[in-house]
């Protein structure tokens, strides 16, 4: 899948609801609709983007006294949230992780993929 028909499909997070199932709604809908091959090219693509940014100098908001991540679920959920909020948040947190948030999260971007199938 390429970057453009990846942050195409993020774009149809429809942040004006409130409630999670609501906001990925759209998404899930097209997905569905466009089928197998661009649900798992979603997936994968999806996967790169939060590998870009699991690295020490993003999660470092993210450490413990003991210098580990606090929460492994709740860093991979920050990231979800980064990618979720387009290419725009992505890009600037990517090359700058000082910009990473520590109090966002966005779980429901991980079961995308999964509900689109289904």
């Amino acid at each position: 899948m390429t970057d453009d028909t990846f942050w195409n499909y993020i774009d149809l997070l429809d942040w004006s609801k409130e409630e999670n199932d609501a906001i990925i709604a759209p998404l899930v809908h097209r997905l569905r609709i466009a089928g197998a091959k661009d649900i798992i090219a979603f997936e994968a693509t999806m996967t790169d983007k939060l590998r870009l940014l699991d690295t020490f100098d993003h999660a470092s908001r993210w450490l413990d006294d003991d210098g580990e991540v606090s929460s492994v679920d709740q860093f991979l959920y920050a990231c979800a949230a980064v990618v979720a909020n387009g290419e725009a948040v992505f890009s600037s947190v990517l090359f700058d992780p000082a910009l990473f948030p520590d109090d966002v999260t966005f779980e429901p971007l991980l079961e995308v993929a999964e509900l689109a199938y289904r």
